[in-house]
């Protein structure tokens, strides 16, 4: 893309543990546009929270990003010291954690919290009623009725919601270019889950910030994003356009997911489970690491190393049966 805003080449992402070494991302490259809504899918455990930790420079000891680029806006955050990534974080890119409850600090009022990050990265000169002003502003964006009433409250006062709400306004602070969305309705009901993606949509065009949406839910994915990528064991398995993707996925992993997906539609269709386990990080085979898992593996497969294998201009599949498996079934 020319308007390219977020580039990760070849990004891998380590740990080292008492089995070994343990792969949380392995080669990963993938692009983000100014002002797109891509969305990042899997199950636990894949990779996708590891991926955007490796962004912001976030990953603790003894993880280390061991090999790759990561460009925004051109320059390898990677290379910048620890003071430039600070101005970044924060600032040019943000992140909404997905358990708002251990996110926020309980010692601290609400209010107080968000006014940190304009304090930090001196937004509003140091000026407190400048500041406070401008939490107020954006507490009402992001729909906390009465704040000033509520910019004392401390954060076990809030609803699951509010307190969600309330992460999304820090990270909304500075005006990033980026908000990295992990998982953001986790534990909350559907109708609130339905108003906080609401949210993050009305942000998106309000402001044009590009939006990265972490999460398992695939349907959800199709909902909200323009592009979806799709992981498995540290690496994307397929990504292409939202309709490439949901109505033509060529990855035998990508149509597990959509058949794991209730219809209401469909009552009488069986959800069909994928089979097997994700196989152990610390030793991920060489070849396909879902082979185990796939009724279309051959004995290839678990040999050789995958490429990506472009099946449509923008849609890509990391598969050597994608040609016999005729895409979609």
């Amino acid at each position: 893309m020319t308007d390219t805003l977020l580039e990760l080449k070849n990004l891998t992402t380590v740990f080292p543990t008492r089995r070994g070494l343990v792969h949380a991302v392995a080669d990963v490259s993938l692009s983000l546009a100014h002002g797109e809504l891509l969305g990042v899918v899997g199950e636990s455990g894949c990779g996708k929270s590891v991926t955007m930790l490796s962004v912001l420079r976030l990953i603790s000891a003894p993880g280390r990003i061991a090999s790759g680029q990561i460009l925004f806006q051109g320059r390898d955050v990677l290379k910048l010291s620890n003071r430039e990534m600070r101005d970044i974080r924060g600032r040019d890119i943000a992140m909404v954690f997905q358990d708002p409850l251990t996110s926020l600090n309980p010692a601290f009022p609400v209010g107080e919290q968000i006014r940190e990050s304009l304090r930090i990265h001196h937004i509003a000169h140091n000026h407190f009623a400048r500041e406070k002003d401008r939490v107020l502003q954006l507490m009402t964006e992001v729909g906390i009725s009465s704040p000033t009433d509520r910019y004392r409250d401390y954060p076990h006062q809030f609803s699951g919601g509010m307190q969600q709400r309330a992460l999304i306004a820090i990270a909304l602070a500075c005006e990033p270019k980026i908000l990295l969305a992990d998982e953001p309705t986790t534990s909350l009901d559907v109708t609130i889950q339905a108003q906080i993606m609401d949210l993050m949509r009305r942000i998106n065009d309000a402001r044009g910030t590009a939006i990265v949406l972490v999460t398992h839910n695939l349907d959800l994915a199709a909902e909200f994003c323009q592009r979806i990528a799709v992981m498995y064991a540290g690496r994307i398995v397929e990504i292409g356009a939202t309709d490439q993707v949901v109505e033509s996925p060529q990855h035998p992993y990508t149509r597990g997911l959509l058949t794991c997906i209730p219809r209401i539609a469909a009552q009488r269709t069986r959800i069909e489970p994928i089979p097997g386990n994700v196989p152990d990080l610390a030793n991920v085979p060489r070849g396909c690491a879902f082979a185990d898992r796939c009724s279309l593996a051959q004995p290839i497969c678990q040999q050789e190393l995958v490429p990506f294998c472009e099946v449509a201009p923008g849609h890509k599949v990391r598969c050597l049966r994608v040609n016999d498996a005729g895409g979609a079934t």
